[in-house]
């Protein structure tokens, strides 16, 4: 471009007139268009690459304050460091040192990370005992009883393994709500996995309160008297082994329970044995021969099996009952064990 200039110049008495051409250099300014070569962005990723206009600009993303410099082959890489975590989108933007306009370029950012969640057993039974302790677990505390009791597992399909994954669910005051459940009432509870700012689809847990159950943990499966000698006046026998009789019982706390026994006559071959079974507490004696003795008792304390015969000893408990009267022999019989919440009369 040329710059035409007119001068007048006066100097008395005279005056000229001038007239001059003069070549300017103009400035264009360039729209900087930088690029962004790893296309397939994951939000695990800690560097950005591509390509810048110039050597020496300087590129900066808008997920981080840190910067990178265009090098020498016009490529770039920018260190965000954990920064993508969370974001779906990064924009890079090149800055040139003259007096270039700022271009910028974007591309998307998916997860790195791809969790899966199941559950083995989404339904939950509470019991008495479990609801009782509820009200002083924390919301953590509820969660993790829940993933256990649920069975519930999570994977990083995208990394193959699950190295850092919690759980969690967006329900508060778990605690509290499990212990007034009252018998039957259900509570649905969504349990996430998480990795880092990832969180998967819900597994739905639905803890029901139950009454608790009461059972036989244990019943003796034979009981051997040893050898007798026929005695000349009646005797009482304990057995050689233990009776291994306990309970299971998982209702409230306080809850009684009852034990029953019914023995059948022993019977050799030939024979009838006259005694049989009897049960005796404080000195007296009862036989169980065909009828229902209470044999124990006891009250729901824990989860805990509670050993039956805890308080039987030398005095109190079952016996084999032999009579002068019995012939030798071999005797068999069976014990039926009946477990009740209430006594019999």
């Amino acid at each position: 471009m040329y710059l035409g200039v007119y001068i007048t110049t006066t100097v008395r008495p005279t005056s000229a007139d001038f007239f001059s051409l003069m070549k300017v250099t103009t400035v264009q300014n360039y729209l900087l268009t930088p690029t962004i070569t790893n296309t397939n962005l994951k939000d695990t990723d800690t560097v950005i690459t591509g390509k810048g206009n110039f050597q020496g600009d300087i590129i900066k993303s808008n997920v981080s304050d840190a910067t990178a410099t265009v090098g020498s082959d016009l490529t770039y890489s920018l260190n965000v460091g954990s920064d993508l975590q969370g974001k779906d989108s990064v924009t890079v933007t090149e800055t040139g040192k003259c007096y270039d306009d700022s271009g910028t370029a974007t591309a998307s950012v998916a997860s790195g990370i791809d969790l899966q969640i199941g559950s083995t057993n989404p339904n939950v039974d509470l019991s008495p005992a479990e609801s009782t302790k509820a009200k002083d677990w924390t919301d953590q505390a509820v969660t993790d009883w829940l993933v256990t009791q649920a069975g519930i597992t999570a994977t990083d399909k995208a990394n193959d393994g699950n190295d850092a994954i919690t759980f969690a669910t967006d329900k508060t005051d778990l605690g509290a709500t499990l212990a007034a459940l009252k018998d039957g009432e259900s509570l649905t509870v969504p349990i996430y996995a998480v990795k880092k700012t990832v969180k998967s689809a819900a597994v739905n847990v639905i803890v029901t309160k139950d009454a608790g159950q009461l059972n036989f943990a244990e019943v003796p499966t034979g009981m051997d008297f040893g050898n007798v000698t026929i005695p000349s006046t009646a005797q009482l026998i304990a057995p050689k082994n233990d009776w291994q009789l306990s309970v299971k019982d998982t209702r409230a706390a306080g809850s009684n329970w009852y034990v029953y026994a019914t023995a059948t006559e022993l019977k050799s071959d030939a024979h009838t044995l006259m005694g049989g079974l009897v049960y005796r507490d404080s000195g007296k004696q009862t036989s169980l021969t065909n009828q229902s003795v209470l044999v124990a008792t006891g009250t729901s304390t824990t989860d805990a099996d509670q050993d039956a015969t805890s308080d039987w000893s030398s005095t109190k408990g079952i016996f084999l009952s032999v009579q002068p009267g019995d012939y030798v022999g071999s005797y068999t019989g069976s014990i039926d064990w009946s477990l009740q919440d209430t006594p019999s009369n």
